[in-house]
């Protein structure tokens, strides 16, 4: 009898302790890249991601590379369809369990970086304007390089920028627009005020590009074109960027691009999620805390204190599971454990 006493007492105590646990939990967020091809890794992914959606706390984004090869199907062409079903794949699960999605355009959104890029991803920011839903958006929307400011919490705050269209070769002003940036100054400026207006709150700057890798566009030392970190031009790109925000010692990069899952702790903090529908090989660089070339995803919750826990999320042969575990704490020393 005095056993069971016991044992009533501890759950009287547990309960409302794990309650509050899960209360603390201020917003999350869902970082998936390069997700633009229906393929089983790709479902997978969206699958296991949409079900761990909390609904009125969780936002998805999209790290570009949205539909691929060449990006959205202009008006009668072959590939306006299938492109539009690649489309749907991504945001109808996420939409269904209730979370906001934002879409970020990648160089493949740009028609890979080709001629028509523009075209294509005025398409795409159309296409998904067409479905009436004010809680589904390409942003930067229309082509222009905005920097966007999304809320997540009193403590954290996500800009989204299009680092596509740093590198892009072609026509990119899109002169019908309402756009607040058309020149590299412009973007730059937006962003030491966004960095000066949100004080010690700590940012995560959503782009396509990363900003550190230890992959394929991260590694390649020899003729690099545009879309490898090496290049003039994305160096120029990165250099301009931090820069702008170095009036910040809080934010953390999270991008695309490389087809693997990396955590990297730099001179600043880089999460890559870039294996939603592809994988390459990435490697352990000097940095790195966490790599690996599996299908996956990257899921950010967000507590009190400026705490913000990413977990890394992988497909394996028995389904998704979790591999890497790591909290960044803006108040306090940064604690990392793998799993």
């Amino acid at each position: 009898m005095r056993q069971l006493l016991w044992i009533w007492i501890l759950l009287s105590i547990v309960g409302p302790v794990r309650a509050q646990n899960q209360d603390s939990l201020l917003a999350r967020v869902i970082f998936i890249g390069d997700a633009g091809q229906i393929d089983a890794g790709q479902t997978l992914v969206i699958m296991d991601a949409a079900a761990k959606i909390i609904k009125d706390k969780t936002k998805v984004v999209y790290l570009g590379d949205n539909i691929y090869p060449k990006g959205m199907g202009l008006p009668g062409s072959q590939e306006e369809l299938q492109t539009k079903a690649i489309m749907r794949s991504q945001y109808v699960p996420m939409r269904k369990n209730g979370a906001p999605v934002y879409f970020i355009p990648g160089n493949h959104d740009w028609d890979h970086s080709g001629r028509q890029g523009l075209a294509k991803i005025k398409q795409q920011g159309d296409f998904l304007k067409e479905q009436q839903d004010s809680l589904l958006k390409l942003l930067p929307p229309d082509g222009c390089p905005d920097p966007i400011e999304i809320n997540i919490s009193d403590e954290v705050t996500l800009v989204i920028i299009d680092s596509e269209w740093w590198l892009f070769p072609y026509a990119k002003d899109n002169k019908a627009a309402d756009c607040a940036c058309s020149t590299e100054q412009a973007i730059l400026t937006k962003l030491a005020a966004i960095v000066k207006k949100n004080g010690n709150k700590t940012i995560l700057l959503a782009s396509h590009h990363p900003f550190q890798s230890y992959g394929k566009h991260g590694l390649r030392w020899f003729f690099p074109s545009p879309e490898d970190l090496r290049h003039q031009k994305y160096q120029h790109m990165v250099n301009q960027i931090n820069k702008a925000m170095a009036g910040s010692t809080r934010i953390i990069h999270v991008a695309g691009h490389d087809h693997g899952l990396q955590f990297i702790k730099g001179k600043y903090t880089q999460v890559v999620s870039g294996s939603g529908a592809k994988k390459s090989a990435v490697i352990k660089g000097e940095n790195s805390l966490f790599a690996d070339s599996r299908h996956g995803y990257v899921l950010a919750d967000v507590y009190s204190g400026q705490r913000i826990k990413f977990r890394y999320f992988v497909t394996t042969a028995r389904g998704v599971e979790e591999v890497f575990t790591t909290i960044i704490n803006h108040h306090a020393s940064d604690n990392t454990r793998s799993k």
